[in-house]
């Protein structure tokens, strides 16, 4: 199949219209033309990821967060980003990222789903921001537990303290934004 089928099938679940106006969604390096038969999907697209993709004779990099998020000035083989585009060209790998246009549609939606809750609402227009309520209310450190367990992570920060905790708001990637409207509202936002 070739690229441009596979970028075709992407946007037409997470359209390139949906990102925000400063990302930089979409086809990062390569030609739609080309064949391809194994894809490696990555959080980032970085100089691992990629050498990971070409150990595994993968085409095509399907990342969340974009590489080419900053105009690029120059391209210096010594630099990091210099580096990472002569790879993917020598190596013909295909760079797709789509960050933003899948937070508004998915990505959001996912995470809070994964806490067990419903009246799942968008916090704001785009969609980033999900808020909903909890299926079982639980005390702070009974919720804290449970976002721990249900993420599974080893660490994480938290501000404000309240007894019971009924809606939740998350927010992954970047949320400063929509702090206000967590605290607005007295809902929990994890970010």
């Amino acid at each position: 199949m070739e690229a441009k089928n596979i970028i075709e099938i992407i946007e037409r679940y997470y359209p390139l219209s949906l990102q925000e106006e400063w990302d930089k969604c979409g086809l990062q390096i390569g030609d739609v033309h080309q064949d391809i038969t194994k894809i490696m999907i990555s959080l980032n697209a970085d100089l691992p990821s990629l050498e990971e993709a070409i150990s595994k004779n993968c085409q095509m990099l399907i990342t969340h967060h974009p590489f080419l998020l900053d105009p690029i000035v120059n391209i210096d083989k010594d630099s990091l980003m210099g580096q990472f585009i002569y790879k993917a060209i020598e190596n013909h790998i295909i760079v797709y990222s789509s960050h933003t246009a899948l937070d508004n549609v998915s990505m959001n939606r996912w995470l809070i789903e994964e806490l067990g809750v419903h009246d799942l609402q968008v916090g704001e227009q785009t969609g980033i921001c999900q808020i909903a309520t909890l299926n079982t209310p639980m005390a702070m450190d009974t919720f804290l537990d449970h976002v721990q367990q249900t993420y599974h992570l080893e660490h994480f920060k938290y501000a404000g303290e309240v007894d019971m905790i009924k809606k939740v708001a998350i927010c992954g990637g970047s949320g400063a934004g929509f702090i206000d409207q967590g605290m607005d509202s007295n809902i929990p936002l994890c970010a």
